[in-house]
């Protein structure tokens, strides 16, 4: 059955197979000193022509919950957490077998919690920001059976490396 795909700006008319892959694993994201990530990606799988041996393209939602690393001097302690939603759309290209390469574009919504506590005073304060933001992901992801997956996967709007697993469903 021929489908026509649109993906990155250019139509492509490809017989395709769709897969649904759930993900969780930890966020390395720049001072933080937690961070775990989970969503569900949704594959789709072209065989093009003899000259793109497997092109994939992936969306999906992403959420990951973070800990800022506890700042403390003489006067103060600041302490905060929030969430990075995260709606991908990436390319990847099978470069050896069971090794993928992939860049694209993500959408995300940050919201962060910063609760401020002085020392030797009833004065504390506390805020929170949220923003919207466009980043573009760098990614490499290796097959380890039919089922599951690793992958790496830096998002500049979160300045950050999310390490996990994939099970296709």
């Amino acid at each position: 059955m021929k489908k026509v795909l649109f993906a990155l700006g250019f139509m492509l008319s490809a017989t395709a197979s769709a897969q649904l892959q759930a993900r969780a694993g930890f966020a390395l994201i720049e001072d933080t000193s937690f961070g775990i990530n989970g969503g569900v990606g949704y594959d789709i799988t072209d065989k093009i022509n003899a000259n793109v041996d497997k092109l994939t393209f992936q969306t999906g939602l992403d959420a990951t919950y973070y800990q800022l690393k506890p700042i403390e001097n003489t006067v103060s302690k600041t302490t905060g957490n929030g969430l990075i939603f995260t709606v991908p759309t990436v390319a990847q290209y099978e470069v050896f077998e069971d090794l993928n390469l992939g860049a694209g574009l993500s959408l995300n919504y940050i919201t962060s919690s910063i609760k401020q506590d002085y020392f030797g005073g009833s004065y504390n304060q506390s805020g929170s920001v949220s923003d919207f933001s466009v980043g573009f992901i760098l990614e490499a992801e290796y097959d380890i059976n039919q089922t599951l997956s690793a992958r790496a996967r830096y998002n500049s709007a979160a300045e950050g490396v999310i390490l996990g697993i994939g099970y296709k469903l």
